[in-house]
């Protein structure tokens, strides 16, 4: 939690500055993000104005230009990360604040260069000191799709008939692309972000139902 600050998570590739300072502001590299095209127009419209919000507070808060995504980022990742710690995440000494004010206090080409990461490992596990930085490839997420690890390989006929009677989200994603990535989840060809849009797909038909459920058990346990 918060590891993509210290590594330049927005600007590692060759050419990702230069697409960056053409920008009116850096956040607005975030925002094409969700400007895919699997989102409805309705969708698009939604979030006008939201990024624009968001590189306003970064600067207030003494983060201006690139280091904004960062702000975004790990704003972002506080609001999510209790819902995902439930059953995906704990926290970590990434989430300390000492470690999140270095992350900030890093200069870009730091970043980029990852110094920070190689400098923990050389204090805290010297034996490590000479351990190439891992970047998991495609190839390597195609291997736990093919060993059936995916949310829809659980239930596939559960996942089909979810999506045989959808509720909510063919008004936010497109869905000749949803049916796409349903088929595409049951070939070797398949990789983690087709299971992520299809798992987002039944986060929105459900949302309603879950938050209606917890709020629920809150009354039940304050009445006893």
């Amino acid at each position: 939690m918060g590891g993509e600050i210290m590594h330049g998570y927005y600007c590692h590739r060759p050419g990702d500055l230069e697409k960056i300072a053409k920008l009116d502001h850096p956040v607005a590299c975030a925002a094409r993000s969700f400007r895919s095209g699997l989102v409805t127009a309705g969708t698009h419209s939604a979030i006008g104005g939201l990024f624009d919000d968001y590189y306003e507070r970064a600067a207030q808060h003494g983060l201006p230009g690139v280091a904004s995504l960062d702000y975004l980022y790990l704003t972002e990742k506080f609001r999510r990360w209790g819902n995902q710690a439930l059953g995906s995440m704990a926290a970590i000494m990434l989430s300390g604040r000492a470690y999140v004010r270095a992350c900030f206090d890093l200069q870009l080409q730091e970043k980029i260069d990852k110094i920070f990461p190689d400098e923990i490992v050389r204090r805290a596990v010297p034996a490590w000191e000479d351990v190439k930085y891992y970047k998991a490839q495609v190839a390597d997420s195609k291997k736990s799709m093919k060993k059936k690890l995916s949310t829809y390989d659980t239930d596939p006929d559960y996942s089909h008939e979810v999506f045989r009677n959808p509720r909510l989200w063919p008004q936010l994603l497109e869905l000749e692309k949803v049916d796409g990535f349903l088929k595409t989840i049951q070939i070797e060809d398949a990789l983690p972000v087709h299971e992520a849009w299809l798992n987002r797909a039944m986060w929105i038909d459900h949302i309603d139902e879950h938050i209606a459920d917890l709020n629920r058990r809150v009354r039940e346990v304050r009445t006893r």
